[in-house]
């Protein structure tokens, strides 16, 4: 028949200029499609998958617990940026042993509770923060872990909060998560599977345009356990792995407890190996907290010395009965019970 001659004919010789388009043959059942509309649809699809991921905002998370703990002193914590090995996991180099790249990927900063893991976290993210702002295509993400939490408390919520904050970085990376977004069936089972989001993980911190990325992880060991050891073990395969070849793009610094599993990394142990330097920090974090006290009627500087000296006695190595206790209840009732006695 005529059409199916015409459907089987060869066209040749047709050419366009300056973008434009040609059409030849039947003009029913044309749809026309130009690059512009394909890159839009897809950075929408690359939004919505993102947006999928979210599952809290670590900004407003780190502010909820400066609410909570109190703004850093100042002078606490500084005495991290002099540890020699958070400056060989910070700039990749540095003494014999540390020479294996994989070996510069992880660093555990382990203590025990009220040692000022959560403050020196907040501290961590704010210097990482200055020091990727001074290197070409770096940046930093960070996820605050907790017990009290469902969306803070488990492998799958660490995963999500940190693709999240990824791809709102490096949005050119969400091909490797729109796959397993697509249909809207998939995208819930993916959401739902540690698997499926580890696999995506993967697949971006080791793309070649991933760039540099720093991670701070706080309070892992208080996720929900099963789950949390299938990512440590993950975690530490890969960063630890030579097969991971992509030198310095994703620098993971975890701030806990003491947690089986954690192997081959480098640490920095905040007792006993540092004792000396959290004493001096929860020093100084009384004593910035007395000089709130000052006042107080009656609160000379008698009963300054003797209320921090106490303070610090009653401490015993952690920053636990600074932040329970109620200093200017306790100042009150010391400088009444003073008064009694003079009276």
């Amino acid at each position: 028949m005529a059409e199916d001659r015409i459907r089987n004919q060869h066209i040749s010789g047709v050419s366009t200029q300056n973008g434009s388009q040609a059409f030849v043959g039947s003009a029913q059942n044309v749809y026309f499609a130009d690059h512009k509309s394909s890159q839009e649809l897809l950075e929408k699809a690359a939004v919505q998958c993102r947006d999928a991921l979210f599952v809290t905002d670590p900004y407003v998370d780190r502010e909820s617990l400066i609410t909570a703990k109190g703004a850093r002193v100042p002078g606490t914590c500084e005495w991290i940026r002099n540890d020699v090995n958070y400056r060989v996991w910070l700039n990749g180099g540095g003494p014999g042993g540390c020479d294996s790249t994989s070996e510069r990927r992880l660093l555990w900063i382990s203590g025990g509770p009220g040692k000022g893991k959560t403050m020196l976290s907040i501290f961590l993210t704010e210097e990482l923060r200055k020091h990727a702002a001074q290197q070409e295509n770096t940046d930093l993400i960070f996820f605050f872990c907790s017990a009290q939490n469902e969306k803070h408390s488990t492998a799958l919520a660490v995963l999500r909060g940190l693709l999240h904050q990824i791809l709102t970085k490096r949005p050119q990376l969400s091909k490797h998560a729109l796959r397993h977004f697509e249909p809207p069936e998939r995208k819930q089972q993916t959401l739902a599977s540690l698997e499926a989001l580890w696999i995506i993980f993967v697949e971006v911190i080791t793309d070649v345009e991933f760039g540099t990325m720093f991670c701070v992880l706080d309070g892992f060991d208080e996720c929900e356990e099963s789950t949390r050891k299938v990512l440590l073990s993950r975690l530490v395969t890969l960063l630890n792995g030579h097969n991971y070849s992509n030198q310095n793009a994703f620098k993971l610094a975890i701030i806990s407890r003491d947690m089986h599993g954690l192997k081959g990394c480098l640490r920095v142990r905040l007792d006993p190996d540092n004792d000396e330097r959290v004493s001096s920090d929860i020093e100084l974090f009384i004593s910035a907290r007395m000089n709130d006290l000052s006042e107080i009627e009656g609160f000379n500087e008698k009963m300054h010395e003797d209320v921090q000296k106490e303070l610090l006695d009653r401490a015993e190595g952690t920053f636990l009965w600074g932040l329970t206790c109620n200093l200017r209840s306790y100042a009150a009732s010391d400088t009444r019970g003073t008064k009694r006695n003079k009276s």
